[in-house]
C-alpha cells in the first residue's frame, strides 16, 4: 500500500513537469506491475478488491498531488529547473534496482529489449526538441489523441502532453475544457455542447487507449517476461536523456510553434508564459553541478527508500 501512495504522489508530480512520465515514476516506485494487474483485471470486469485497491492507492494521490501541489511545482521548474530536473533524474535512477530485482533472467531478450527502450528514449528526447506540429482539428483527430495519450499513462518515458503537442491537439484539448468549464459557470448548453463535441471523442478514445494498452502490456509481461522487463528497464535508464537539468528558458521568436500554435506576432509571443518557453543547455559552473548532485542523490535515495516500503514484488508466470 505504502508503495503505491507514493508512486501515486510521484506520478502526480511527474504530470505537473512538462516532459516527465508518470508511467516512469511508477516503474521507480516499483508499483508498476500490480497497477497493470489491476487495471488488467478491472478492464475484464473482475472487480475484486486486488483489482481496485492498487488503483484506488495510486489514482487519489495522484489527483491529490496535481490539485495541491500545482503552483508550487510550476515554480520550482520555472526558477530552479536544474534542482527540479535533478532530483526527478535521481527518482528514475532510483527505480532500477527495483525493476532489476524484478527481471527473472538476464537473458538475450532482456539485453536486446534494454537497448531497444534506450533507443526509444533517445528517438523521443530527440523529437520532443524539435518541437509540436501546428493545432489541427476534428473528432477523428481528437479520438486518436485520446487514444495515444490514454496509451501514454501506461507506457513509461511517455508524457501525454508531449504526445498531444505532437498530434496538434494540446491546445484544442485544453480550449475544450476551458469551454466546458465556461459553459457550465454560465449555465448554458448550448456553451456546453461545442466543447463536448471534443471532448467526448477524446475521452473514449482514452478509455480505449488505457484498456488495449494495458491489456497488451499484462500480455507481454506475462508470457514475455524477460524481454517485456528489458524494455521497461531501457525506458528507464533512457528516461534520463530527456531530463538534462543545466537548461534555462529562452522567450519564443515569431514562427516558432509553442503548444501546437504558431507565433505569428510579437504581441502573441510577448503573450506565452515563461513555463512554455523552449529551453537551451547552459554551461554550468561547479556550484551548480555540486548542488545538481545532490539534488540527484536525494531522489535517487527516495526512490530506493519507497521500493523497500512494502515487500518487492516478484514476478510470477502464473498470475491471472
Amino acid at each position: 500500500m505504502f508503495n503505491h501512495i507514493a508512486g501515486g504522489v510521484l506520478m502526480g508530480l511527474a504530470n505537473l513537469i512538462p516532459g516527465i512520465s508518470g508511467g516512469t515514476m511508477l516503474l521507480a516506485a516499483g508499483v508498476y506491475r500490480s497497477l497493470i494487474e489491476a487495471v488488467g483485471q478491472l478492464c475484464r470486469f473482475k472487480i475484486t478488491k486486488q483489482s481496485v485497491a492498487p488503483v484506488v492507492w495510486v489514482a487519489v494521490p495522484a489527483a491529490l498531488t496535481i490539485v495541491v501541489l500545482a503552483g508550487t511545482v510550476s515554480d520550482l521548474v520555472l526558477n530552479h529547473r536544474s534542482l527540479a530536473y535533478a532530483t526527478f533524474i535521481g527518482l528514475t535512477l532510483g527505480g532500477v534496482p527495483v525493476l532489476r530485482r524484478q527481471l527473472p533472467e538476464w537473458t538475450l531478450g532482456a539485453k536486446l529489449g534494454m537497448i531497444c527502450g534506450i533507443i526509444a528514449m533517445a528517438s523521443l528526447a530527440m523529437l520532443e526538441s524539435m518541437g509540436g506540429f501546428a493545432t489541427t482539428s476534428g473528432w477523428i483527430m481528437a479520438t486518436l489523441a485520446g487514444a495515444l495519450g490514454g496509451a501514454s499513462m501506461i507506457l513509461p518515458g511517455l508524457s501525454g502532453g508531449f504526445v498531444l503537442l505532437l498530434l496538434g491537439q494540446y491546445v484544442v484539448i485544453l480550449s475544450a475544457i476551458d469551454g466546458f468549464k465556461d459553459g457550465i459557470k454560465l449555465g448554458s448548453v448550448e456553451a456546453v455542447m461545442i466543447p463536448l463535441q471534443t471532448l467526448m471523442p477524446f475521452g473514449m478514445g482514452f478509455a480505449v487507449g488505457v484498456a488495449a494498452t494495458t491489456l497488451v502490456m499484462r500480455s507481454l509481461l506475462k508470457n514475455h517476461e524477460s524481454a517485456t522487463t528489458g524494455v521497461l528497464l531501457g525506458l528507464l535508464l533512457g528516461a534520463v536523456l530527456g531530463l538534462w537539468p543545466f537548461r534555462v528558458g529562452v522567450q519564443p521568436k515569431v514562427g516558432d510553434v509553442i503548444r501546437g500554435q504558431i507565433i505569428s506576432s510579437i504581441e502573441q509571443r510577448d503573450q506565452v508564459k515563461p513555463q512554455y518557453w523552449r529551453t537551451e543547455a547552459f554551461s554550468p559552473d561547479l556550484q551548480d553541478v555540486l548542488l545538481a548532485g545532490m539534488a540527484a542523490a536525494l531522489g535517487f535515495g527516495t526512490a530506493l527508500a519507497i521500493g523497500r516500503l512494502d515487500q518487492p514484488q516478484t514476478p510470477s508466470k502464473h498470475d491471472s
